[in-house]
C-alpha cells in the first residue's frame, strides 16, 4: 500500500491533511496524464516490493477508499476472519441467500468465498465512511 504523506508545515499544496493537486492526492500516478506534461508535479514510477509469497496466501487489491480508512493488518484480519464463515451465512448476510447451490459448489466454492468476503471489506469501508472511491479484489495464490 502507498498512502501519500502529509506535507511539511509551510507547503501549499495541502488540503485535508494530504498533499493534492485539485482533486488528486500526490503519491503515485498511472493516468492523470494531464499532471506530468510540460511541469511535471508527479511521478509514475511505482514503489517496488518483493515479498515471498505461499500457496494459500492472499493478494488485496484496492483502491484508497479501503486504505484510508483500514490497516493493512485490519484488512488481514478481516478477510482471515470472514474466509472460515460458512458459505451460507456469507451469502445470507451479503444478500445472496437466493443463489442456488449447485453440483461444483465446492469447487466454485473458493471462487464466490474471495467475491463475498471482498463485498464485505467494501461495504465495511463504506460503513467506517470512507469518502474515496472504494473497490476491492481479494487474490488467492
Amino acid at each position: 500500500m502507498h498512502n501519500p504523506a502529509p506535507l511539511e508545515p509551510g507547503q501549499k499544496l495541502l488540503k485535508e491533511g494530504v498533499a493534492r493537486i485539485g482533486q488528486l492526492a500526490i503519491s503515485r500516478t498511472l493516468g492523470d496524464r494531464v499532471c506530468k506534461v510540460k511541469q511535471p508535479m508527479i511521478t509514475a514510477l511505482p514503489d517496488i516490493v518483493v515479498t515471498p509469497v505461499a500457496e494459500g496466501d492472499y493478494i488485496v487489491l484496492a483502491c484508497d477508499g479501503l486504505w484510508d480508512v483500514m490497516t493493512n493488518e485490519e484488512v488481514v484480519k478481516f478477510i482471515t476472519e470472514r474466509m472460515h464463515w460458512p458459505i451460507d451465512f456469507l451469502r445470507t448476510w451479503y444478500g445472496e441467500a437466493q443463489i442456488p447451490a449447485d453440483e461444483h459448489a465446492e469447487e466454485a466454492g473458493s471462487d464466490e468465498r474471495l467475491r463475498l468476503v471482498a463485498r464485505a471489506l467494501r461495504d465495511n469501508a463504506h460503513d467506517l465512511e470512507s469518502s474515496d472511491n472504494i473497490s476491492v479484489m481479494i487474490i488467492k495464490i
